[in-house]
């Protein structure tokens, strides 16, 4: 089964509370009313299957903090707590701790966020989960859902080098942390969600939520990350293969309203357009030419028996869908 339809296996005999605002799979985030005060709840877990360097654990607290807080920022929340739970092997030494806690303090801060306690277990392989809490300031959330007729789609930062770094076998970049892009998209934005599993893993995800409309991604505008651009030279292989594969890089996806300006000082760049009712879908463009994408058309990591099955899946459907 795919990762959207194990998860609709688990919640179809859960009731969902008249306290929860958003639908299933709608937001980044639960959105809860607690007596008239928005909260947004998230969890995340992550381990060696997301190839964080075990040798650099400043960098492994820095980016598991900033992934689960990526999406209280997807849904427009400030966060303000967060709750972890650490599985040990029982093999780490003090440097190993002392380099984590300094990683996850230092994401903390810079999303002006507090750590409210987590346990501690011990298994044959490393494991951390983070509970992110956040609130709205009055603010409305967003949703994955689109609002409008038509807009502008965006999205923050460089893209491509977290599967690129996943192909190439090397440590995972630091994820930038994308608190101010967040508060000024959370007053602005007509949908929004970050990019924990790929650029065009996210459009399919918006695209099947919203079937009415046309979403349309320009590859010549999608700003690449160096490496990305360096192992699709390197390797000879289509550019559009570290937009595919599911090894994200926690950016913010989201539409705009057309025409809106924005501000200079934020990394946000326009990558495509969307517009109710013209040919509805999910479409790749580039060089006068498109091509239709659907979340069926992806390889699902979770059904391949080993990374490299699926890198080569990953592979042969980028060469297919080729608009290089």
């Amino acid at each position: 089964m795919r990762e959207l339809d194990i998860i609709r296996s688990l919640w179809q005999n859960a009731k969902r509370s008249p306290f929860q605002k958003n639908g299933l799979m709608t937001s980044d985030s639960e959105i809860l009313d607690l007596g008239g005060r928005l909260i947004a709840l998230t969890t995340d877990e992550f381990s060696q299957e997301d190839g964080f360097p075990e040798n650099n654990p400043y960098d492994v607290g820095w980016n598991v903090v900033t992934a689960t807080l990526s999406d209280l920022l997807a849904v427009g929340a400030e966060p303000r707590f967060l709750i972890q739970v650490l599985v040990t092997t029982g093999g780490e030494n003090d440097d190993f701790f002392r380099g984590l806690a300094r990683g996850v303090s230092a994401a903390l801060e810079n999303h002006g966020a507090f750590l409210a306690g987590g346990d501690l277990g011990k298994g044959p392989t490393w494991r951390y989960t983070g509970v992110g809490l956040g609130e709205f300031s009055g603010r409305a959330p967003l949703s994955r859902l689109i609002s409008g007729e038509s807009g502008d789609i965006v999205v923050t930062g460089n893209l491509g080098d977290g599967n690129a770094a996943a192909l190439l076998g090397t440590p995972r970049l630091m994820f930038e942390c994308r608190l101010q892009e967040s508060r000024w998209l959370a007053e602005h934005a007509l949908a929004c969600m970050d990019t924990s599993d790929g650029l065009i893993s996210a459009m399919t995800t918006i695209s099947g939520l919203n079937p009415q409309y046309d979403l349309v991604l320009d590859l010549e505008s999608v700003p690449l990350a160096p490496l990305a651009i360096a192992a699709a030279g390197e390797m000879q292989i289509p550019l559009s293969a570290f937009l595919i594969g599911s090894a994200g890089e926690y950016e913010l996806l989201a539409v705009l309203p057309k025409g809106i300006e924005v501000p200079k000082e934020l990394d946000i760049h326009s990558i495509g357009r969307c517009e109710r009712g013209r040919t509805p879908g999910m479409r790749l463009s580039a060089r006068g030419r498109t091509v239709l994408v659907k979340m069926d058309d992806l390889p699902d990591p979770r059904a391949l028996t080993d990374r490299e099955s699926y890198a080569k899946a990953v592979l042969a459907l980028a060469r297919r869908l080729s608009l290089d």
